[in-house]
């Protein structure tokens, strides 16, 4: 996918936390040494923040979800859809074990949100 899907993909799930009472950053700092990843998103809700991946292809067995998880304890994802997102939860928990502490949601259902007049939850999984 081109960097401008990519782009406009982090910047309508941003945009989805912030409506649904989040502060999100987008492309925080990237963590170095050991557990080097470049997260998308930075959001924060009270005392809950993840660094988030926005992920817009289908990935297999990418090192980035066991770097995230070993850093932040936790891996947060933002699919296009929801089957993409089953896909990614799957890829994480072939990384990184079934007991993966995965927060994971997907555009598709946020934007469908928003067109209902119904703000649900940011995220839609909690693993």
């Amino acid at each position: 996918k081109t960097e401008n899907e990519h782009t406009a993909a982090v910047l309508a799930f941003t945009y989805h936390a912030r409506i649904r009472g989040w502060k999100a950053s987008v492309m925080p700092k990237s963590t170095t040494g050991n557990y080097r990843y470049a997260p998308d998103a930075d959001v924060a809700k009270g005392d809950r923040e993840y660094h988030v991946e926005v992920e817009l292809s289908w990935k297999v067995a990418d090192p980035k979800w066991h770097n995230m998880a070993r850093y932040r304890g936790v891996v947060a994802l933002c699919a296009r859809h929801e089957s993409h997102q089953q896909a990614l939860v799957g890829d994480v928990e072939s990384v990184i074990g079934a007991n993966a502490p995965i927060m994971a949601t997907n555009l598709r259902r946020l934007f469908k949100d928003v067109q209902e007049e119904h703000l649900g939850e940011l995220w839609l999984e909690r693993c």
